[in-house]
């Protein structure tokens, strides 16, 4: 069988023109970094190359490229010295994974005017590290989980990154007052007919999904000048706990907590661990997920040994499944935050002395850290005061019969 080949267009990149369309990456592991010595402050070899890179990155390149997209980053890699890493979210969010075809002819630019465009054209981000550069996707691809992108998304990207945004817009709009701007910036008809703007666009909408209606006031620090796509960000990055993805020719707008469980439900798992120390899988499943996980301080070594180690067969299931096996052995609990996933203990400090441990000493309320991005402070029941235990209790206890009153 012919590798598929994902060919739109074929651009010559010159000092005026910078647009460019990939394919699809091979998924590979990221470079394990080498452990810092304690011993000698002498210069790893990744810290003597990293000067060396950025100065790769400032130098004009001129090449042809052809073929797959792994093989067109080693011809870059030939001319240049540089080394490329794919991660393996980018090479799952991508059409037509690892063997669609890359085509350019790049000519007056720096490599890292080139790279701009190849990875903006493929709906990839890239980022020196060190001796090398990593390839993931962007956030509005890869906030969804390992979806393959479809190539009208990847034209939306490119549309919101390359449509400039009003500066009459100001620097603070509250949410959707924002979106509402978003949608009358599409071409007339783009969005049900609000559009204003000439022209056509890919993206067909964007569409908020409020939880409550003071959500819609929270406020957006806008940049001075930038995109529809660097005002989408901004949405991410203020306050408002709220994010965007790509989804068809919709932009979704929802809370963190939200597009973090859709991220969980979409990631699929296909490894097996053989008596594997329990912090090993976690670190496994982080790197192969992209969500950043946290954990409530001590809650690994509150594990029982007997359960330190994990034997577990994931072939292709969800990674809220493999998150749920992990939890029945071990203990260890779990939640989506607009973070990533916080990891906690219910099982008692093990090892203590009996009148220290305590098997009903669950956490019964996590407080958001002010100026914490979203972390959260994990509380026991015994470290509350009485009264405020009793009146947490009996707050838990009137939601939950205002739940039973619901199902009836």
């Amino acid at each position: 069988m012919q590798p598929l080949s994902f060919r739109i267009r074929s651009y010559l990149i010159t000092s005026a023109a910078t647009a460019l369309l990939a394919g699809a990456a091979a998924a590979a592991e990221p470079p394990v970094p080498a452990a810092p010595s304690a011993a000698t402050p002498a210069p790893t070899a990744a810290a003597t190359l990293a000067p060396l890179v950025q100065q790769a990155l400032d130098k004009q390149i001129k090449i042809t490229l052809a073929g797959p997209l792994p093989d067109a980053l080693a011809q870059i890699t030939a001319l240049t010295g540089v080394r490329f890493v794919i991660t393996p979210a980018a090479g799952q969010i991508l059409p037509y994974g690892p063997n669609t075809n890359v085509s350019a002819r790049i000519e007056n630019q720096t490599l890292r005017q080139a790279l701009d465009a190849i990875s903006l054209r493929l709906g990839l981000t890239y980022e020196a590290r060190a001796d090398v550069i990593e390839l993931r996707p962007v956030d509005g691809l890869a906030r969804r989980g390992p979806r393959r992108a479809t190539l009208d998304e990847l034209a939306s990207l490119n549309y919101l990154a390359a449509t400039r945004m009003p500066a009459d817009w100001g620097a603070r709009l509250p949410l959707e007052a924002l979106v509402d701007k978003l949608n009358k910036s599409l071409p007339t008809g783009a969005s049900g007919g609000v559009g204003g703007a000439a022209g056509t666009s890919p993206v067909k909408q964007f569409e908020p999904r409020f939880t409550k209606d003071e959500h819609r006031q929270l406020v957006v620090d806008l940049p001075p000048t930038g995109s529809l796509l660097d005002a989408l960000e901004a949405i991410s990055h203020t306050a408002t706990d709220y994010t965007w993805y790509l989804w068809g020719n919709k932009v979704e707008l929802e809370q963190k907590e939200v597009v973090t469980r859709l991220a969980l439900s979409n990631i699929m798992v296909d490894r097996r661990w053989d008596q594997v120390d329990l912090s090993q899988v976690l670190l496994d499943l982080g790197k192969a997920s992209g969500i950043p996980f946290a954990y409530e301080p001590g809650c690994l070594q509150r594990v029982r040994p007997e359960s330190q180690k994990i034997t577990l067969a994931a072939e292709g299931v969800p990674l809220t499944e493999v998150l749920e096996n992990v939890q029945s052995v071990t203990g260890l609990g779990y939640v989506p935050t607009r973070d990533g996933i916080y990891f906690w203990n219910n099982s008692p400090y093990y090892g203590l002395p009996p009148a220290t441990a305590s098997a009903s000493d669950p956490i019964i309320l996590l407080i958001p850290v002010t100026g914490g991005n979203g972390a959260q402070l994990a509380v026991r029941s015994s470290q509350l005061p009485p009264e405020l235990r009793e009146k947490l209790l009996q707050m838990r206890t009137s939601e939950i019969e205002k739940l039973n009153g619901l199902l009836k």
